[in-house]
């Protein structure tokens, strides 16, 4: 049997096709993860990502390219996506902290909480949900690091990232003049 055949096969949703599939290229796409990004890890965790992405998105395969060629750019746009999720920073809401992020760049968000009065914030802060004023009470008003805020909070801390910054956004379109 040839390679497209099996190609067709998974697109059909045959077991047999993905199996060959995943055993002819798995050992490629993991030594080439490896050899780019030095991190054995990463490079198992972004070929699971890939081929099961791959496999949901199957049929839009195009038989004019090769497979690992396609497998190879699924990793790729993968590890952007990982590299961007590792990138989310958070930044203090007022110039006169005494903790600065030197290297940070603020975001929009940010930025409109800086130049907002503090009885307007305070006013459009008791809007968000407690558990949103809660995180950005401790973090910005309190100082507290993600950790501390996550140990006395008993939340992980990625997910008290993400709480993070999904209250900023929330207070940040709070705070947008509207027109």
């Amino acid at each position: 049997m040839h390679e497209q055949e099996y190609i067709e096969r998974a697109k059909a949703g045959d077991y047999a096709g993905f199996n060959y599939l995943l055993k002819n290229y798995w050992r490629y796409l993991t030594t080439y993860l490896t050899k780019k990004y030095n991190d054995p890890y990463l490079a198992e965790e972004i070929c699971i990502q890939t081929f099961a992405r791959a496999f949901d998105k199957i049929h839009t395969f195009k038989d004019q390219y090769e497979f690992k060629t396609w497998l190879v750019q699924i990793a790729k746009n993968l590890v952007i996506d990982e590299h961007r999720k590792k990138k989310l920073t958070t930044e203090p809401i007022f110039e006169n902290t005494k903790k600065q992020i030197s290297d940070a760049v603020p975001s929009i968000e940010d930025e409109m909480i800086k130049s907002q009065d503090a009885a307007d914030l305070a006013k459009q802060l008791k809007k968000l949900p407690q558990h949103y004023q809660q995180i950005i009470e401790m973090r910005y008003f309190k100082e507290m690091s993600f950790k501390a805020i996550s140990q006395e909070l008993q939340i992980p801390i990625n997910n008290l990232k993400v709480r993070s910054l999904r209250a900023k956004k929330m207070l940040h379109q709070q705070l947008i003049p509207k027109t």
